[in-house]
């Protein structure tokens, strides 16, 4: 697996250099970037999640552009909308976690970016879409009730994430995603309970998998809710 980890070089210096009325501008600058990283990797067929900000991960296994390429359309755009440098790592393991945590390290310990292993070999990738039954109905205790049942929910899957090597990420209203390797695919069974359905698709790239995760979902309402976990693009069922 392999995952590229974008920094945002003098990002807190930057935010401090702002007068004190700055936390409407970083909120802006921070969706203006968010809106033009995730076009980019969409384009790539890769998908990246802004964490931090200063750090996002890019999940580049099967895109469709070479690393250099990628590259340069990252720090182009991130330079457009922030006035910093931008450092690229790339990393490879087993997991994503792992590939994660190489591409931290290299990018740490180098000056320049660390891109060597992209040209190690792609795998497919498994996104596994949470998404809350009944999410609506919850709505009516209070909008905050709702993204604070969000949040629990949210941390409980980071640590389920974390015990197989994955990365989740909330991307926001009822929706989590859960990104892994094919290798930690029989584990998303226990993801299932009676407040969730999971649609989860195997593809070559992020943004398939991803596509087929909605797929997935969608079938499980047409099934009318006969089972909570469908993969579509693997093993099937």
């Amino acid at each position: 697996m392999k995952a590229a980890v974008v920094e945002v070089v003098d990002y807190e210096r930057w935010i401090r250099g702002l007068r004190d009325d700055r936390e409407w501008i970083v909120q802006v600058k921070q969706a203006e970037l968010s809106k033009s990283l995730h076009e980019i990797m969409a384009d790539v067929y890769g998908f990246i999640l802004p964490l931090r900000y200063d750090f996002s991960i890019a999940l580049i296994d099967g895109i469709t552009c070479d690393i250099f390429d990628l590259c340069d359309k990252l720090r182009g755009t991130i330079s457009r909308i922030l006035p910093l440098k931008v450092k690229i790592g790339v990393g490879y393991g087993m997991t994503l976690k792992e590939a994660q945590l190489r591409a931290t390290n290299m990018l740490i310990s180098n000056e320049d970016d660390f891109i060597d292993d992209f040209y190690k070999p792609s795998e497919k990738i498994v996104a596994a879409h949470i998404d809350v039954n009944s999410f609506m109905r919850e709505t009516a205790n209070g909008v905050y009730n709702t993204y604070q049942m969000m949040m629990r929910l949210y941390s409980s899957i980071m640590d389920f994430a974390d015990r197989i090597g994955g990365l989740a990420y909330y991307l926001g209203g009822d929706n989590i995603i859960l990104f892994s390797s094919v290798r930690e695919l029989h584990l998303l069974d226990k993801l299932s309970n009676d407040g969730v359905k999971v649609g989860v698709g195997v593809a070559e790239n992020p943004r398939k998998a991803l596509s087929l995760a909605a797929k997935a979902l969608e079938e499980i309402r047409l099934s009318n809710y006969n089972y909570k976990v469908k993969i579509v693009g693997g093993s099937e069922r």
